[in-house]
């Protein structure tokens, strides 16, 4: 019944009393509270989006978050990423449908036209059927001022390495 409301400080409060009071079981409120935002996005989408949304929500996100919620490493700023992967996907689905592209038919030049459009909006990288992509940051690109990093001296090749006098 409190999972339907606004979820709010004072409903969340209220909560807390009614577990501390025995009414409620205990549970993890921010993996709760993933759940519901899931749910909710859930209704309001179109058909054919939810379909994706929900698989992608279910398997890939939430079953995430249980493991780590089991192993006592579930953070309310890990909930707030993963409802943030959750909105990039909605985000992702949304634009298909805007440039009239099935999911099926979407191309890597697709998904690279998205994310440079979408890069400063999600904030992070979307992700990969192995977990989360490394997000992008200064120090993992070139610029003017930083040169490129490059390779230690074992693993350079050998000719590069004799023609500046080292064997």
């Amino acid at each position: 019944m409190l999972d339907a409301l606004p979820q709010s400080s004072p409903t969340r409060h209220l909560r807390g009393l009614l577990v501390t009071a025995g009414v409620l079981p205990r549970r993890d409120e921010n993996l709760a509270r993933l759940e519901l935002r899931l749910a909710n996005t859930l209704q309001q989408l179109p058909p054919h989006q939810a379909r994706v949304i929900r698989a992608f929500g279910e398997w890939h996100v939430i079953r995430d978050a249980r493991r780590r919620a089991a192993r006592g490493r579930y953070t309310a700023l890990a909930v707030d990423g993963d409802i943030r992967d959750i909105k990039a996907a909605v985000d992702f689905m949304s634009w298909l449908d805007t440039h009239e592209i099935d999911l099926q038919d979407t191309t890597q030049s697709d998904l690279d036209r998205w994310l440079v459009d979408h890069s400063s909006c999600t904030g992070r990288s979307p992700r990969s059927s192995s977990g989360r992509w490394p997000a992008t940051s200064p120090e993992n690109s070139p610029s003017p001022d930083r040169p490129r990093r490059t390779l230690p001296g074992s693993w350079t090749n050998k000719t590069s390495r004799s023609s500046s006098g080292a064997a």
